[in-house]
């Protein structure tokens, strides 16, 4: 039993190993991939200043049309 249970963890140990090498090179794919993240990562970053400086620019204008209205 216990020399079945170290057979095992053997045999795990180099799967593992070999999963992590097959892992190690990045194809253009790879690469590709990480670019589009990255660009929908910046879009998203852009998009959401732009909502907030939306909201801010608004937020601006109904309060001086407010004021122009209480004056």
């Amino acid at each position: 039993m216990r020399r079945l249970f170290s057979f095992s963890i053997i045999i795990v140990a180099i799967s593992l190993a070999f999963t992590l090498t097959a892992c190690e090179k990045e194809g253009t794919t790879e690469k590709a991939g990480k670019k589009v993240d990255n660009l929908i990562e910046k879009t998203k970053e852009t998009a959401n200043n732009a909502v907030d400086e939306t909201k801010e620019a608004a937020e601006k204008a109904k309060k001086k049309a407010e004021d122009e209205v209480n004056y």
